[in-house]
């Protein structure tokens, strides 16, 4: 979020609508290497949906500002 300049925009909207927050919260602490561990299914499905979530779901943030 720093490098694309949008650090500002995420905690601003974030204060505004926690289920962004939230999701980002949940989005954030996903590695490169954390998609070669296993996990049990409501774990990983609640990252699906803080991402592809449409109201507040990090990945529908993000496109808006491409």
């Amino acid at each position: 979020m720093q490098l694309a300049g949008l650090a500002a925009d995420l905690e601003a909207e974030g204060r505004a609508d926690t289920r962004l927050a939230q999701n980002w919260e949940t989005v954030q602490v996903w590695t490169e290497g954390s998609r070669y561990l296993r996990t049990n299914k409501v774990k990983a499905e609640r990252l699906y949906y803080a991402i592809a979530d449409k109201k507040g779901g990090v990945l529908p943030w993000i496109k808006a500002r491409w």
